[in-house]
């Protein structure tokens, strides 16, 4: 979903209109912890943590694009017709 809303904003679009419930999105973080032994190496440890990315909240501060959820064919028009 990030790699649309940067190919949406790189072709001009202020608008992007996705289905409801995908403004969030779950990635997983790597997180590694290391750990020095008394043998003269280090044993790492690598995690993956979940975390929420809030898509529409991403898109506006870092691209200056309005992801918006629609439902179906009557929500989206307005958006396809300006003033």
């Amino acid at each position: 979903m990030l790699e649309k809303t940067k190919a949406v904003s790189d072709a001009g679009y202020k608008y992007f209109l996705i289905p409801p419930g995908q403004a969030d999105v779950i990635y997983y973080e790597r997180q590694v912890e290391r750990r020095s032994t008394d043998l003269g190496f280090d044993i790492m440890r690598s995690k993956y943590v979940p975390r929420t990315l809030n898509i529409s909240r991403a898109a506006f501060e870092e691209l200056g694009l309005n992801v918006v959820e629609v439902s179906n064919i009557d929500e989206a028009l307005p958006y396809f017709f300006e003033d």
